[in-house]
């Protein structure tokens, strides 16, 4: 049996949950009862900090943004970092995994805190068909569930 690789790429998906999500936080910071200048200093530490979020996880630039998985025979994940070649890891019992989104959380060895990667179903493909792309995420979600 073919030990399948799953390349991940920007997904639009997380970029608009993103976006909204940054923006309900705007909007709440906004609404607070608070001094003009202490609400403006929120509003630019905030922003800072939803830029900072979209360059590291939505556009997967961060030095252990997970760009690849390849699912190995005995059961262990090669997680591909932007940094590091692959590096042998375990996928954790508490990984989250739904028809639209997945959140895997692999344990690497000889790290304390886990790898955790957000996976929307269009950031498994680049330039195809969606059809292709679901058949992909769903090849995915088998090898997590059952593999």
């Amino acid at each position: 049996m073919l030990n399948p690789v799953f390349q991940l790429h920007l997904s639009k998906q997380y970029l608009i949950f993103l976006g909204i999500i940054s923006m309900l936080s705007l909007l709440i910071v906004v609404t607070l009862p608070l001094q003009l200048s202490l609400k403006c200093v929120s509003v630019i530490l905030l922003s800072l900090y939803i830029l900072f979020i979209f360059w590291r996880d939505g556009f997967l630039k961060s030095k252990q943004a997970i760009i690849s998985l390849h699912k190995q025979t005995d059961g262990s994940w090669l997680v591909q970092t932007r940094t590091a070649c692959y590096q042998q890891t375990q996928l954790r019992g508490d990984s989250t995994v739904t028809r639209w989104v997945s959140v895997l959380r692999f344990q690497v060895v000889g790290r304390r805190f886990p790898l955790s990667c957000i996976i929307f179903r269009d950031s498994l493909t680049a330039n195809q068909e969606a059809s292709v792309s679901s058949n992909v995420y769903r090849q995915l979600l088998l090898n997590v569930k059952f593999g």
